[in-house]
């Protein structure tokens, strides 16, 4: 069978099941179309965060888990020299998080750079 006895017998099924053949031509535009626009705002919502974040006026972000704070200082090895040199806090704030069952206290804080004059 050549190409073009292939390409008429796909014609041939084409027409006899028209109906058929654009709902699943159909189907497939609507399927490709979601597609792109669920990425496209992916990235859009991606994007926003990163720029919220970007946004707070720093770019570290420090965790600590499970650790003891006594105004800004945490417990540990190792951590006085680290905290020592960080500028004081401008504000601190306490929050509950809560998750189903879960349920936790966190608190953050807002400081400025050190500029020398």
């Amino acid at each position: 069978m050549s190409f073009f006895d292939s390409f008429e017998v796909a014609w041939s099924a084409l027409r006899a099941n028209l109906l058929r053949s654009i709902l699943t031509t159909l189907g497939i535009i609507i399927g490709v179309a979601s597609v792109i626009v669920l990425v496209a705002v992916g990235a859009g919502a991606r994007q926003d965060v990163e720029t919220r974040i970007a946004s707070l006026g720093t770019n570290m972000l420090v965790v600590y888990s499970g650790s003891s704070r006594v105004r800004g200082r945490a417990g540990g090895e190792g951590t006085d020299k680290e905290l020592s040199e960080a500028p004081p806090p401008l504000s601190e704030t306490t929050n509950r998080l809560r998750w189903s069952r879960m349920s936790c206290s966190t608190s953050s804080e807002r400081s400025m750079p050190i500029i020398a004059a």
